[in-house]
Parts: structure tokens; C-alpha cells; sequence
């Protein structure tokens, strides 16, 4: 491997685990005789940091104490994830909101109305409405000032001979006309339109009317709740981001109109919107906006039954080992848990590194199918694949989930102390490497598999080359751990006396089928190698030598999977672990420059 090559790649923080062809689910799982406890030492190999629930700076501990504590759900989460991807178990945590994601296609006007038949979208054409130029032009038509009008409200105007002159000469060909005239009553040869106000912006300078297609060009479409829920869910992101940018109560204020209006959209009381179209005609994702974010109607739970039935178990009659022995809850039904993991105590004066201020964290969201998802065509979404312009839809089974999302284990950075951190980063007071803690593990009527497999899980194999991940920082290098089992004890009924029989140093059985497989890509992941690679980031943007100073979200995290992005196509996708690991470096991430 050459030195530019080492030096443009980077090792994204995490990967996945892939899925077998199916989810070992069964409805004869039965209990065992086995009942007892393990227990285990817990090291610290990395930098390691639970917030505390009053203070978020400083470490997990009780009132009484001051000294750190993990909690035993901590470890439990940990190991059951582990659990789960080495004996085929579901996927039990699974976030059940949609996926979305940003379009940068332009979509379609249309105009959106409830009838008793149910919804309707009929085709629309967008017309300008100059709110900025006070002098009416030819160019930018009559001006109207955008405090004295409303979105929904119903307009009559006069459209322009000509369409906009834009100064871009390659965007002529798509701009609209402009309103040459307009009245709030019906009058003799103007259009009835529909205002819109899109989102504000600087220097914008016109609004919207959306106007009915008639003729021979005249269609309407019929949708589903699911079509106007996606919808809703497209606006409450854009509120929600609103929120998160802080911005004044008013400019969250479009949204809840948009969504009365929607709620109250009848044949008369049209609601303009925008759409997408696949290649068999059907509309899709309906947004508020010509460019816009963009919430799928496949939904993870869909894609995990297809793949294989890999989502959370539901009831006793198919579960599968994972939660026949952690249990699960859900509205129906529940399966008690067989094991109880108790807080992790410190045996010595704990040591901790000094405060620091980590880094906001760019991670890439679920939507982006290129980490997410393994390839499909050269562009695809959780919904469609697209060549240029034209969508063809997808059904959940058409996509695969990659897998089970684990950390890799890395060097951690030193980060200095920040006075005034930004809202995204975070101060912390991390424990050092070398802490060691002791914790219990109180299970009941196991059998010997489950008890091997889950002695396996604890300590990978009795392996010191291997380590869990714990607590917050795991892109970053933190929250890398080790464990010991340091003693077995069980009990179980003698069926001749009925008396406990006591086992004070019970020996697991060293059988290949309760151990993690020693060639599978969990184990590669969970290998502790700190110096594995130099560069383990998120996504990455690289100012190019020529390039003068720049904006500071020119080289923000998501600008790389913008240029990742390229003419439907995306140029790279997330390597396998196996790759990764490999010296394929043409399969490897490279920095993007700008």
C-alpha cells in the first residue's frame, strides 16, 4: 500500500455484521437445570465514559458515592448485541421511524384534496408571484406584498406570454411563467390558482401560485393514508430541524399551518404540494418542497421480515435464542428474562484522564443506503433505484439490510478542554485505561448451550485478542473493555434427593458450536487492534491545496456523501469488514476534496 493511498483513505467508525438467511426462530425452546451465577472482572483498555444522570460531565456514580459505577444495563446492552449477532438471535433494538432522506430531483407541482372517496392529487403548473421587485417588469410580473397573503388562499391571475428569465442559461428550459395579473375574485379570462409561500430564504423574491392543468394534459391521481402520513412526517422533520437551529417561533409557524391545512383539504380548499412519479406512473413522495427531504414508505421492519424474519421477536410461538434468554416486552406478549447483570463496581482508587471537550459527531443517518444497505443498481433509495430521471420502485424484499452495526476498536485522540464548546460537543471526564471492575451475573434454569454460549459471549472465546465496546465515544476510540470470568457457581435439583446439588466452580464445556465462529466478521470487528488503521472518522471532507479559506460547512461531514453522489450513482459504497481488514484498497473510503 502506498503512502498517498494510506494517506487518502479513512476507516469508517463502524460497520456491520451481515445477517444469515434466516432468523433461527422457534416455538419448543425449553428451560434447563442450571442455576447460579458468574463472575466476571471488567478492564478498561480504552478511555472509558457513562454520564452521570445529574451531572453530564462527570462519571456514572451514586449519591452515597462518589466512586464510578457502570451500570449493569450498560454491559447487559453490550453483551446482548454480541449475543444476538453470534447465534442468529433477531434484531431486538430496532428504531421502527422511517427512513428519509434529502432529493436534490426537482419534483412535481401539484394539488393535494380529500373527497369521500379518499385522497386526490391532481396535476398542477407553478406560476411566480413576484413579492421582492416593488416596479412591476415584464421579467418578475405584478408585485404583491408576501404579509398580505396566505398559503391556500385562492387567487385569480393573468399568466406571462414568456417564462421567467432566469440568469442561469441552462435552467431557462424549467423555469415557470410569472403572474402578469392577479385578483382575489373571479374575473374573465384569469386561471384560478392556489398561493404558496415556500420556506424564506435570502434575496428570495418570489412566491408560488399553483394552477390546475386542464384539457387533454388534466390528471388526477388517487393516493393512500400512507402517501399523506409520509407526507406529515416530511414536515414535522423540517419543524423539527427548526427547533434544533433555534430559530424564532415564526419560522416553525408555516409548518403547523401547513399541516391544518392539509388536515382540512377538501375539493374546494386545494393544498398545493409537491411529487414524484416512478416508472409505472405512480405518485410518490409528497413534500413541501421542490427539493426536498424525501421519508420512505419501506420501513425497516418491513425489509428485516423479508430478509429472513430478522425483526424483534414477537411471541413464545417463533423467538429466537437471544430473547429466550434476555426475554422481551411488547404490547402482546412477554418472555421473562433468565439472567440479571449487576452493577459493575471499582476494586481500586479509580483513575481518570483530565477534562475534555470531545467533537460533534457527523454520523451518517440510516438513510444513507450506501453504508446501510448493500448495493443495489448504481442508485438507489429504500424505495427505488434510479437511471437519470426515471424511478423504478422497489419492494422490501428487493432490499437488504447490511447488517448488525458494530464499533471498530481504535486509538483514541487527546482533545483539549473547550470554554465555549459548541451546542454539539460534549465535556467529559473519562476514566482511564487499567481500571478494573467486578460484576455479577445471576442466571436461572439454563441449559449447559446457553450457559457456554453465553460464557463465550462474555469473554469472546477466553480470547485477550478480542474486547467489547461500552459507553459514549465508541466512533471516537472510547468505551473499548475487556472481561474475565472469573467463577462459574451453579445449583441445580438433585431428582433423586430434591436437594440442591452445589457446583462452587462449574467448568464450561469447550464445544465449537457455543463459541463465536472463529472466522466470522464479528469476530474481525471485535479483534483489539488500536493501530489497525490511521484514519478511523466519519466521512470526510479534504480542502484542496489551491482552495482558499472556504465556508466551515464546506468540509462538514455530510458534504461528502453529496459528492459521493455523482449523476445517480454513487462512487463509493461502505466496504465489508472483510474488506476493510483486507489490503483491497481499491474497495476502501477515500477523503473527498473540495
Amino acid at each position: 500500500m502506498s503512502n498517498k493511498q494510506q494517506n487518502e483513505r479513512f476507516v469508517n467508525p463502524y460497520n456491520f455484521v451481515p445477517l444469515e438467511n434466516k432468523c433461527d426462530k422457534e416455538g419448543n425452546r425449553i428451560v434447563g437445570p442450571l442455576t447460579g451465577k458468574i463472575e466476571c472482572t471488567l478492564e478498561t483498555l480504552s478511555p472509558v465514559f457513562i454520564p452521570d444522570g445529574q451531572d453530564k460531565e462527570t462519571f456514572f456514580h451514586y449519591p452515597e458515592d462518589e466512586k464510578p459505577v457502570i451500570p449493569g444495563s450498560e454491559i447487559r446492552g453490550t453483551i446482548r448485541s454480541v449475543f444476538e449477532a453470534a447465534f442468529n438471535g433477531c434484531l431486538s433494538q430496532v428504531n421502527e421511524a422511517p427512513f428519509h432522506r434529502r432529493s436534490m430531483d426537482a419534483k412535481h407541482p401539484g394539488l393535494l384534496y380529500r373527497t369521500d372517496e379518499g385522497w386526490k392529487l391532481q396535476k398542477s403548473e407553478r406560476v411566480m408571484l413576484n413579492t421582492s421587485y416593488k416596479t412591476n417588469t415584464d421579467k418578475h410580473g405584478k408585485h404583491i406584498n408576501s404579509k398580505n397573503i396566505r398559503t391556500g388562499q385562492v387567487i385569480y391571475i393573468k399568466k406571462s406570454k414568456d417564462k421567467y428569465l432566469t440568469r442561469n442559461p441552462k435552467a431557462r428550459k424549467y423555469a415557470p411563467h410569472v403572474v402578469e395579473d392577479y385578483s382575489f375574485e373571479h374575473k374573465q379570462g384569469y386561471m384560478k390558482g392556489v398561493i404558496y409561500l415556500g420556506e424564506s430564504f435570502i434575496k428570495k423574491h418570489h412566491e408560488s401560485v399553483f394552477i390546475e392543468v386542464n384539457g387533454n394534459e388534466k390528471v388526477i391521481k388517487s393516493l393512500n393514508e400512507q402517501d399523506i402520513n409520509n407526507l406529515k412526517d416530511v414536515i414535522m422533520l423540517y419543524h423539527k430541524n427548526s427547533e434544533k437551529e433555534h430559530k424564532m417561533s415564526y419560522e416553525s409557524e408555516p409548518y403547523n399551518s401547513y399541516l391544518n391545512l392539509l388536515d382540512h383539504a377538501t375539493r374546494d380548499n386545494k393544498l398545493p404540494v409537491y411529487y414524484s412519479t416512478d416508472s409505472k406512473g405512480n405518485i410518490s413522495h409528497l413534500a413541501p418542497a421542490a427539493l426536498s427531504q424525501e421519508v420512505f414508505k419501506n420501513t425497516l421492519i418491513d425489509i428485516l421480515k423479508a430478509q429472513g424474519e430478522y425483526q424483534p421477536c414477537e411471541c413464545k410461538k417463533a423467538i429466537c435464542p437471544a430473547c429466550h434468554l434476555f426475554g422481551f416486552v411488547n404490547q402482546q406478549e412477554m418472555q421473562a428474562s433468565r439472567i440479571r447483570f449487576s452493577d459493575a463496581t471499582i476494586q481500586t482508587e479509580p483513575t481518570f484522564l483530565n477534562k475534555m471537550t470531545l467533537p460533534a459527531l457527523g454520523q451518517p443517518k440510516p438513510g444513507a443506503v450506501e453504508f446501510y444497505t448493500e448495493k443495489n443498481n448504481s442508485y438507489w433509495t429504500y424505495d427505488y433505484t434510479q437511471r437519470g430521471k426515471t424511478r423504478t420502485p422497489l419492494e422490501p424484499s428487493e432490499i437488504k439490510i447490511r447488517g448488525r452495526k458494530f464499533y471498530w476498536h481504535h486509538e483514541p485522540k487527546n482533545y483539549p478542554l473547550k470554554n465555549n464548546k459548541d451546542e454539539m460537543e460534549t465535556t467529559i471526564t473519562p476514566l482511564d485505561i487499567g481500571n478494573a471492575f467486578t460484576f455479577t451475573i445471576y442466571f436461572e434454569r439454563l441449559t449447559e448451550k446457553e450457559l457456554n454460549q453465553l460464557c463465550n459471549v462474555l469473554d469472546i472465546n477466553q480470547s485477550k485478542e478480542h474486547a467489547h465496546k461500552i459507553g459514549r465515544g465508541k466512533p471516537l476510540g472510547f468505551g473499548s473493555i475487556q472481561i474475565t470470568i472469573d467463577r462459574i457457581q451453579t445449583r441445580q435439583i438433585n431428582e433423586n434427593t430434591g436437594a440442591y446439588d452445589l457446583e462452587p466452580n462449574q467448568k464450561r464445556k469447550n464445544m465449537t458450536e457455543d463459541q463465536i465462529n472463529q472466522s466470522s466478521d464479528l469476530l474481525k470487528i471485535l479483534r483489539y487492534q488500536p493501530d489497525f488503521a490511521e484514519n478511523i472518522t466519519y466521512p470526510k471532507v479534504e480542502k484542496s491545496s489551491q482552495k482558499g479559506k472556504g465556508k466551515s460547512n464546506d468540509l462538514a461531514s455530510h458534504q461528502w456523501f453529496n459528492k459521493n453522489k455523482a449523476r445517480n450513482k454513487f462512487e463509493e459504497v461502505l466496504p465489508t469488514i472483510e474488506e476493510e481488514v483486507s489490503t483491497n484498497s481499491h474497495k476502501w473510503l477515500k477523503a473527498n476534496k473540495v
